[in-house]
């Protein structure tokens, strides 16, 4: 079965990779051009760069963890895992289309772009339910052994005795 959180890690990975090799772009440019980097397309990049990169090792770190926890106790990701995680790189995207496709920084007070503010809220909302998520897994039962009940049945014929 597909992982949400591993896909969620990798979307999150590739939006960070494609905006520093924008940003790796505008600067070798500026080598050959002047007043690239005073752009108004420079800005908005840039504003979009930095603010995901605040946000994308977070949620990268949360993704892999949630998939480990889970893995690791032989489960799936919950759905509010699933949820969570595909929410915060939905709106990682949003967010940083907004800014690249709106108004630039210091623009007069003028209106973020409408994907920017559904971007922001998104990741908010990802972040509490990542943070939910994390007590809740936390507070879930470690599983000591993981077999199956022909295993069980043949670990006690060959007289061995369960634990607890």
């Amino acid at each position: 079965m597909t992982s949400i959180p591993m896909l969620s890690a990798g979307a999150q990975t590739f939006l960070a990779l494609v905006l520093g090799f924008r940003m790796t772009a505008f600067r070798a440019s500026a080598l050959t051009t002047g007043g690239v980097l005073e752009s108004a397309s420079f800005k908005k990049w840039h504003k979009a760069q930095t603010n995901s990169a605040e946000y994308n090792g977070i949620f990268i770190g949360m993704c892999a963890l949630f998939y480990a926890a889970s893995t690791g106790r032989g489960l799936e990701p919950s759905k509010l895992t699933n949820h969570a995680c595909g929410l915060a790189a939905v709106s990682s995207y949003l967010f940083a289309a907004g800014v690249i496709v709106g108004n630039p920084p210091g623009n007069g007070g003028a209106q973020p772009n409408w994907l920017r503010v559904l971007g922001a809220v998104g990741r908010y909302a990802a972040m509490a339910l990542m943070s939910f998520e994390s007590f809740r897994l936390a507070r879930r039962p470690q599983l000591k052994y993981q077999a199956s009940p022909e295993q069980i049945a043949t670990f006690l014929q060959d007289g061995h005795q369960l634990q607890s």
